[in-house]
């Protein structure tokens, strides 16, 4: 048997028996490393996720402030249409320019022919 372990010790890549020891020592090191990377690399994820999540949390309540705010101007808009297009408004802007109402009327009953063509 000491003679294998000779032989296997002539060998170039055979590492001795010390530097063997301390790459398993590296090797359990370096689990716990990666695993704390993994962990501080996750962690870091989930914080830049939480801050994304809430800036479109406020930017979804400025947008719903502003669609509270277009809606309101859009009620006030169709108020004063309505209010421009009432009977009332028509007649009295009619009045400020000049004309006057019709009092009596005529109609052309056009299924009979009696009409007339301008020339």
């Amino acid at each position: 048997m000491s003679r294998a372990v000779a032989m296997s010790n002539n060998l170039p890549f055979v590492l001795p028996k010390h530097v063997g020891r301390k790459l398993e020592v590296a090797a359990k090191r370096s689990w716990a490393i990666m695993l704390m990377a993994t962990v501080m690399v996750m962690g870091g994820f989930h914080v830049y996720q939480m801050n994304v999540t809430a800036s479109k949390g406020y930017t979804l309540r400025n947008l719903q402030v502003q669609l509270d705010q277009l809606n309101a101007t859009v009620s006030e808009l169709d108020a004063r249409s309505a209010k421009m297009q009432s009977l009332a408004t028509v007649e009295a802007r009619v009045q400020g320019q000049g004309y006057v109402a019709v009092d009596h009327m005529e109609f052309v009953d056009v299924g009979r022919g009696s009409y007339a063509l301008a020339r």
